[in-house]
């Protein structure tokens, strides 16, 4: 006759009845959660999770939380990205409006109604006295629409 030597280990129920298990079951059912255990009464026993599991748990939330800001990060860094190229774009804009308006008035053209005139200067003040009020945007519409000779 072969004898097993099974060592055994005290487990309490929930309902607080306490009964002998074999350790190596206990174990495995406590740490890897395989398997089933119930109390004499029929009742599944469910273990807390181990402090390892719990800290491969938060750690894993807390890498999956980092990973979720560096996504977060990298996108506002490409908007940022794209709106500085949109800014940069703008202003090349106004510059170029600015330094073509600038050398349509410098050969005589009116920024207002687009004729040429020899005396510019007389010309807004007189015809055009409300043009230093006007925005900028207002100004590029004016200076939008194609020359006219004056007569």
């Amino acid at each position: 006759m072969t004898s097993v030597a099974v060592k055994l280990t005290h487990v309490s129920c929930w309902c607080g009845t306490p009964f002998m298990a074999p350790a190596d079951m206990v174990e495995a059912l406590r740490d890897r959660g395989v398997g089933d255990l119930h109390c004499p009464h029929g009742h599944s026993i469910v273990w807390n999770e181990t402090t390892e599991a719990k800290r491969a748990k938060a750690l894993a939330s807390e890498l999956e939380a980092k990973k979720r800001y560096c996504d977060t990060l990298s996108t506002r860094l490409s908007q940022v990205r794209e709106e500085a190229a949109h800014e940069r774009a703008r202003a090349n804009g106004y510059k170029g409006a600015m330094t073509k308006a600038k050398n349509r008035v410098g050969k005589g053209v009116c920024p207002c109604c687009n004729r040429e005139f020899v005396r510019l200067k007389r010309h807004m003040a007189s015809k055009h006295p409300e043009y230093a009020d006007l925005t900028d945007e207002q100004r590029a519409r004016n200076e939008d629409r194609p020359a006219k000779k004056a007569t």
